[in-house]
């Protein structure tokens, strides 16, 4: 996220966006797609992020964590991915 607030959302927000934009925008997808591939690891580590029978408090509450986690995560990168970086790139 700091090479988004430091680099990418500065040229978005000049009043002329510079060409070269694609290349960090280029950056911050594949960034998303390893983002994507460690959640997909998260899932498969805990069994889709489902609690096993008798869970304490502890384990509920982390189990509840990481699901609220992976779907901000997943907000995120669709709002950057299909909205702002569609929108500066034309698609």
């Amino acid at each position: 996220m700091q090479k988004e607030e430091l680099i990418l959302f500065p040229m978005l927000q000049a009043d002329t966006i510079p060409a070269m934009v694609s290349g960090p925008i280029s950056v911050m997808m594949a960034d998303h797609e390893a983002h994507i591939a460690e959640i997909e690891k998260i899932y498969q580590l805990t069994n889709d992020v489902t609690l096993h029978a008798g869970a304490c408090n502890t384990w509920t509450a982390l189990y509840l964590g990481l699901q609220a986690f992976i779907s901000d995560l997943n907000m995120h990168i669709h709002i950057e991915n299909a909205i702002l970086f569609a929108r500066v790139e034309g698609r």
